[in-house]
């Protein structure tokens, strides 16, 4: 838990460092003891009222840390990886080959490159045209180490507080080669420096890693979509060659259940501009429930479950309405803006650039994926002040993630 003044749990009665449980307890007890309502002391209510709030402020502060600071490879890689990357008792290479190779065995006999370009309609591609296409972005065979350091903590604004930076610019690009790049900075590194920076690394590394390794899958995916468009076979909607096989009493029938739905529609859009925007999802709830083929339907619905902040059912939606067709460009800006309230920001960059992809042009998308690159950046700089605070070593700075929510995007 961050630091927390002494003379707050003194306050309550309690020693330094008692849990956030004890101190609510105790904290209860006293507030009925002092509480003015009861004839208690206004001043020492206050003062145990302030006491509490510190406490479970730093608490909060302590949680969110323990998330940026997770190691979500740990289970590839084994734990405490990154400290035996720097100390040389673990070999980089052969730790990150051993991590694909235990990932293949998961797979099996599964090619997920090859699944995904089938989801686009790129089935015909063989496995090495696929490979072919992925180099081409310069994302091909990498170990997963190849130019990170430089890439990752030596590109956050203003570079790192002091060896990182170094390390990182030392290192940049020699991720491929042979030794352990790590070692070799911090066995270089002032004996006296070497703890507090091998400390930091140990605490930040993991989670930059993991973002970039996500990254990368990010844009091999976005690879496969650029050739789907520029191929042709990007699913679009469908609903017109299934009526062309209908009967006129079919599509007189079509014609009132479609005419319905759009009444819906338009409640909703009377609702979204009296940002009501619960109401306007309940009224698309409707239309989608009488004609579940529309994609403007879902995209709809998920652009005002965003701005009602329910983000989780805004993505379903955003990828209802991209299922049904993925040529849909608001669809794209809608999942962007969903996943930015969710903090998945690689994510949503991953999604307003698919559908800068169809459109170029699009101010939304262009908007949205400028947001989603200052949040992954903050994040980065979120993720370097957390680690500074956990070894209790370097200062930290101010620097704060933001919902999602650009101006950009209407019901239509």
């Amino acid at each position: 838990m961050p630091t927390v003044k002494a003379s707050d749990f003194a306050t309550l009665g309690l020693a330094r460092g008692a849990s956030v449980d004890e101190a609510k307890a105790a904290f209860k007890k006293l507030a009925l003891k002092h509480h003015p309502d009861k004839g208690g002391d206004v001043a020492k209510f206050r003062e145990i009222s302030d006491a509490i709030a510190s406490i479970a402020a730093a608490a909060g502060r302590g949680a969110e840390a323990d998330a940026l600071l997770a190691d979500p490879l740990a289970d590839l890689l084994g734990e405490g990886w990154a400290r035996g990357f720097a100390d040389g008792s673990v070999d980089p290479m052969q730790a990150m080959a051993a991590a694909r190779m235990r990932a293949a065995a998961e797979l099996g006999p599964r090619d997920p490159l090859a699944e995904a370009a089938a989801d686009l309609g790129l089935g015909g591609m063989s496995t090495d045209q696929l490979q072919q296409l992925v180099a081409s972005m310069g994302l091909g065979d990498d170990d997963g180490l190849g130019g990170l350091p430089g890439g990752l903590p030596g590109g956050l604004p203003g570079g790192l507080p002091g060896g990182l930076a170094d390390m990182a610019a030392a290192a940049d690009g020699g991720g491929g080669g042979g030794g352990n790049m790590f070692k070799e900075f911090f066995d270089a590194m002032p004996e006296e420096e070497r703890g507090p920076m091998m400390a930091l690394f140990e605490k930040t590394f993991p989670a930059f890693l993991a973002s970039e390794l996500e990254e990368q899958q990010h844009d091999v995916e976005n690879a496969l979509f650029a050739a789907a468009v520029q191929q042709g076979t990007l699913r679009g909607g469908t609903a017109d060659d299934a009526h062309a096989a209908e009967t006129p009493a079919l599509a007189a029938l079509r014609d009132e259940r479609e005419a319905l739905a759009e009444e819906h529609n338009r409640l909703a859009i009377e609702a979204f501009g009296l940002e009501r925007y619960s109401m306007a999802a309940e009224a698309l709830a409707h239309a989608i429930e009488i004609d579940p083929t529309n994609p403007a339907f879902y995209g709809n619905r998920s652009l005002a479950l965003q701005r009602a902040e329910r983000y989780e059912e805004a993505l379903a939606d955003a990828e209802s309405c991209l299922r049904l067709d993925a040529q849909y460009v608001a669809g794209y800006e809608r999942k962007g803006r969903a996943l930015l309230g969710l903090d998945e920001h690689a994510a949503a960059l991953a999604a307003f650039k698919r559908g800068l992809v169809l459109e170029p042009e699009h101010d939304g998308l262009q908007e949205g994926a400028r947001e989603a690159h200052e949040a992954s950046t903050r994040q980065r700089m979120q993720i370097m002040h957390a680690g500074n605070e956990a070894i209790g070593g370097l200062p930290a700075q101010a620097g704060g993630a933001s919902k999602g929510q650009g101006q950009h995007g209407r019901l239509r």
